[in-house]
């Protein structure tokens, strides 16, 4: 398990497994990122922040004419020449001016951090008065965080074990100084054209060891129960916990 690994740690290893995923299957997570944005609620023309940027998704989904900073702390992500629009950062200091972004946006990367009270802290820095932070994340006791530190604890050889969203959270939040809007428990489903689609993406994206597809499938079920589309589509069903924090105008 990774409990002494952080996220600059962990995508160093398989940031470029991951990337390949999300380049392969595009569609697979628009749901979530269309989801982000939609609790976020970007405005024309507004400056956001996207961090940890990953795979740099997000810009995709946000309306053309938002000026987007992308920050991400893993090498992994963050190096090579198809990456040269990530700046670098650590997860508790960020190459931003204060003062600077109306959104900071964040999808499913803070639960590999133990401590996020220098993320908090950051993201309050560079935020205009009446800002938004937008954490898309896993729950603490939810179904995804059983199979992330179950299934993909199981088959990745470095294990997994996250730092979710709790009551812990919001603590930290209002300790900060945001004023907590809305928690929200959002459901939608990862998208594949078939089963072995499935798979590879999963594979890639969790870093897991090679499975049989039928074994694969018959032990992620066990976490979340699949989804049959249309012809041979599989959908995987995911939840994260969406927390909208405001930095109050004084």
């Amino acid at each position: 398990m990774n409990k002494n690994n952080e996220y600059h740690q962990i995508f160093a290893q398989r940031g470029a497994r991951y990337l390949r995923a999300l380049s392969a299957y595009p569609d697979a997570r628009a749901e979530e990122f269309e989801a982000a944005i939609a609790s976020a609620r970007p405005l024309a023309g507004q400056r956001i922040i996207d961090v940890p940027a990953g795979g740099g998704m997000l810009q995709r989904f946000l309306p053309s004419d938002c000026a987007v900073v992308r920050l991400e702390c893993a090498p992994g992500f963050s190096q090579g020449p198809n990456l040269r629009s990530h700046a670098r950062a650590n997860a508790s200091s960020w190459p931003v001016t204060g003062g600077w972004a109306d959104r900071v946006i964040s999808v499913a990367g803070v639960h590999h951090l133990l401590d996020k009270r220098g993320f908090f802290q950051e993201a309050w820095r560079c935020l205009v008065p009446g800002g938004v932070l937008l954490l898309a994340e896993v729950a603490e006791g939810s179904a995804v965080a059983d199979f992330l530190d179950g299934f993909v604890d199981a088959h990745n050889p470095e294990g997994h074990h996250g730092y979710y969203l709790n009551q812990l959270t919001v603590e930290q939040l209002q300790q900060t100084g945001f004023v907590v809007d809305s928690i929200n428990d959002c459901s939608y489903q990862w998208r594949f054209a078939d089963a072995e689609a499935l798979v590879a993406f999963c594979s890639d994206q969790f870093g897991l060891q090679s499975l049989p597809t039928t074994k694969f499938v018959e032990e992620l079920s066990g976490y979340l129960s699949l989804r049959m589309g249309r012809s041979s589509q599989v959908n995987l069903p995911w939840m994260l916990r969406h927390i909208r924090a405001i930095k109050p105008v004084v």
